[in-house]
């Protein structure tokens, strides 16, 4: 099998209520409450839209998101079933004195009689409790009201209410936008009782729709939400567009032997809440909440450990150690133990922290490595390490090109240029700031008497016109030289000695499940057909038991035989209701058919008072159309053969017999006698007679012979015979025209008003084509003569 994903019931459940219904309007807020065997459970899911595009279009798909959960384990229908299975035990003790609560089979027979009396509780007031031989062969029948059955249940209702009362509190209260419905899943919902409960926790609110619905299948909606979920996500299967979110049911924490900080998510990456940290344990481990109950799912969780000095971090998750929030079976006591049924999930090692910093040989680290773990959470719940690694700061002498100040230069002038630029950087920089000030300060001034120096500004400029350029620096040389340089790195850890507390079957674990698996298949098989076969023996024996009321039962049987077998019939009956209620399949098979031999000779006389007459009378009707077809069989098919009719004709006169002396025999006898001639019988006779009828008439014709080919007349090698010879040639044209026609002659449609002369035209050409034929001493048979004059007709 390929698991596609895991999916918890409540939300498979309501993936089925909502795939089928528009939210475009509104949104709604449904509550699923689903009693099973042994559990309640309370999930509280939000439906609404989301918009996509279609080829141009934008169209509203509906989408879920399972936001709440409640349940309470230890209490369920069975509990119900054991509350009537404890009543009545109390029951029969007190009649016979005998105490059942010890005996497994007795207690298996009592509680499969009182589900069905509890089902029947729930549509009726009172109701029948009956098991045949439940111990020691005594008979157990009682009865029970509905009102004794309620008072004895005691405070099971109200404690199956709990769950959908906190669950309805914590998530806004009961008017219809908090709750649209409460869906009621599981066979245990059905009884009226819980419903009126129910009913309770919405007391006093102000609803315009009825708060419990019944709109899905209890034994079906988990299973078929599911198979929709892995469709949805195969590729084998179109489905449509339907949003699914499910929530981690429990909360998960993880245990370090060093502390850990929540790391803030990269850009683009899911926001994660700030962990719960419950601070340093006894052992000296650190706890922390990574994934809150009731999560969206999936989910990515960040951790870091700062200026780690360990060479490995050692790592625990498990359930959070409430009792309260514990999945089923998990026992909180087994926290801290590697025991089966505790609250760990996973252990595991991030290691070689400290061997992958001292491996840089050729860096000098100069922090403390701070180790990352991502861990993911998938859709189904699942846990894994995404990945873990460590990043640290480090030193290193880096190689690096540097360009040559040199002090030497072509000109003096430049030189000594070049020195104050580079020697005295500072010192221009400061003058530069003063002239800056200094403009600043006569800003003023400047503009007053602009008008009046403009020619001493004109003459400056001219003045700067006629510097001359400075000559080309020369090109820049550079050296290589030594330089520290820092760096941060980040490399990949190893995640080691991960260890699951339910871990994955061995090779040999796996072979001997499947063989149990195939095992349990075969009793399942077993069981099957055994059922069949009891289902099978219970039908027999009461329709039997109705037929030997029969009128026509009656006449072809005694009152005594009848008697001996309605007796018979009746132990078979209490046979399989007692010590036959669980045999194998061979043992009902084997009773049937013992049953069968003593009723199938006298249902088969019944049967055959109207059967055997009819079959009687087609068979007469039968022979008399077969004498009429082998009387004309000469006239139409000519061709057979005498012998060969008369084989039909015998066979005929040998049945036609049979029947006779058959029926003499037959009606001689008593209608309680066995019998000498059934319809079967006559039909079976008949079949011999109707395979030699079918031969002749699939016989077919022989072919006619081949017409014999004529001679061609030899032509005159001299021109005086020419003309001679062609007439010739025109007389022998002209009679094969002729007899073409009357060949044809029968078949031409009628045209221009002359039907007479065609046809008179056609059997004169058929007359001279015979004269024709008889000349040229052409041999025709009789056959073929026949067959010339039916085609002329």
């Amino acid at each position: 099998i390929t698991v596609l994903a895991l999916v918890s019931d409540h939300a498979s459940a309501a993936l089925q209520y909502g795939i089928d219904k528009e939210f475009t309007n509104a949104t709604q807020n449904v509550v699923f409450y689903d009693m099973g065997a042994d559990s309640v459970k309370a999930s509280y899911a939000h439906f609404s839209t989301f918009k996509t595009k279609e080829l141009g279009k934008t169209k509203h798909n509906g989408q879920l998101e399972v936001k709440d959960l409640r349940y309470l384990d230890g209490i369920g229908g069975a509990t119900l079933d054991m509350v009537l299975v404890e009543h009545f035990i109390k029951e029969f003790k007190e009649k016979h004195g005998k105490d059942i609560s010890n005996v497994p089979r007795a207690v298996a027979k009592l509680k499969k009689a009182c589900k069905k009396t509890k089902e029947i509780l729930s549509a009726n007031n009172d109701a029948p409790v009956s098991v045949e031989g439940l111990h020691d062969d005594i008979d157990f029948r009682s009865s029970i009201k509905r009102n004794a059955f309620v008072k004895l249940a005691g405070d099971f209702f109200e404690k199956a209410a709990a769950p959908l009362k906190e669950l309805v509190d914590a998530n806004g209260g009961t008017n219809d936008t908090a709750v649209t419905v409460v869906e009621l899943i599981g066979g245990g919902t059905r009884v009226p009782e819980l419903q009126s409960y129910l009913e309770k926790v919405f007391k006093g609110a102000k609803r315009e729709t009825p708060v419990l619905g019944r709109h899905m299948d209890g034994d079906e909606s988990v299973a078929l939400g599911a198979a929709l979920h892995a469709a949805n996500m195969s590729t084998s299967f179109r489905m449509r567009k339907f949003g699914f979110s499910d929530t981690a049911m429990f909360e998960m924490q993880l245990t370090t032997d060093v502390e850990p900080v929540m790391k803030a998510p990269k850009k683009g990456e899911e926001a994660t809440e700030a962990a719960t940290t419950t601070g340093e344990n006894e052992d000296g481990t650190w706890t922390k909440t990574v994934l809150p109950a009731f999560k969206r799912l999936p989910s990515r969780r960040f951790l870091t450990f700062p200026n780690v000095t360990v060479d490995a971090i050692n790592m625990l998750m498990h359930y959070g150690r409430k009792a309260s929030s514990l999945p089923t079976g998990v026992d909180a006591s087994l926290a801290n133990t590697s025991a089966f049924g505790g609250t760990d999930i996973a252990r595991f090692d991030v290691s070689s922290i400290q061997n992958l910093t001292a491996s840089t040989d050729k860096y000098n680290v100069t922090s403390l490595p701070k180790v990352s773990v991502t861990l993911q959470f998938d859709t189904s719940g699942m846990f894994f390490v995404e990945k873990a690694e460590a990043s640290f700061d480090t030193e290193y002498i880096a190689k690096v090109r540097v360009p040559i100040i040199r002090n030497e230069t072509v000109n003096a002038t430049d030189a000594a240029d070049a020195n104050a630029t580079d020697d005295n950087a500072t010192d221009t920089t400061a003058e530069d700031d003063d002239v800056v000030a200094a403009d600043a300060d006569n800003a003023t001034d400047v503009n007053a008497t602009t008008d009046d120096n403009a020619t001493d500004a004109n003459a400056t400029k001219a003045k700067k016109a006629k510097k001359p350029k400075k000559p080309k620096p020369p090109p820049i040389e550079y050296e290589t030289v030594e330089k520290l340089k820092t760096r941060r790195m980040t490399v990949q850890l190893d995640v080691s000695n991960l260890y699951y507390t339910y871990p994955s079957l061995s090779q040999k674990q796996f072979g001997e499940a499947y063989k149990r698996l195939k095992d349990i298949d075969k009793r399942e098989a077993a069981k099957k057909r055994r059922e069949a076969a009891k289902n099978t023996l219970e039908t027999f024996i009461l329709s039997a038991g109705g037929k030997l009321a029969d009128e026509e039962v009656e006449l072809v049987s005694t009152e005594e035989t009848r008697e001996d077998v309605r007796a018979q019939l009746m132990d078979a009956e209490d046979w399989l209701y007692g010590d036959g209620d669980s045999v194998e399949a061979d043992v009902y098979d084997a009773k049937q058919a013992e049953l069968k031999n003593l009723t199938e000779p006298i249902m088969l006389r019944a049967s055959e008072l109207t059967a055997r007459p009819e079959a009687m009378k087609k068979a007469l009707a039968f022979v008399e159309e077969t004498r009429t077809k082998l009387e004309k069989m000469p006239t139409l098919k000519p061709y057979l053969k005498p012998e060969e009719i008369k084989v039909a004709t015998d066979e005929l006169e040998a049945y036609e017999k049979y029947l006779a002396d058959m029926d003499e025999k037959q009606n001689a006898l008593k209608p309680t006698d066995e019998l000498v001639l059934t319809s079967k019988m006559i039909y079976k006779r008949g079949q011999q007679l109707s395979k030699e009828m079918k031969l002749l008439n699939e016989r077919k014709a022989p072919p006619p012979p081949p017409k014999p080919k004529a001679d061609k007349k030899k032509k005159n090698a001299t021109n005086v015979n020419a003309t001679d010879a062609n007439a010739t040639e025109a007389e022998a044209d002209s009679a094969e025209s002729t007899e073409s026609e009357s060949e044809g002659g029968g078949e031409e449609k009628v045209e221009d008003g002359e039907p007479e002369a065609k046809e008179a035209d056609g059997d004169a050409a058929a007359d001279d084509a015979d004269a024709s034929s008889e000349k040229a001493g052409e041999k025709t048979t009789t056959h073929d003569g026949d067959e010339l004059k039916r085609k002329r007709n």
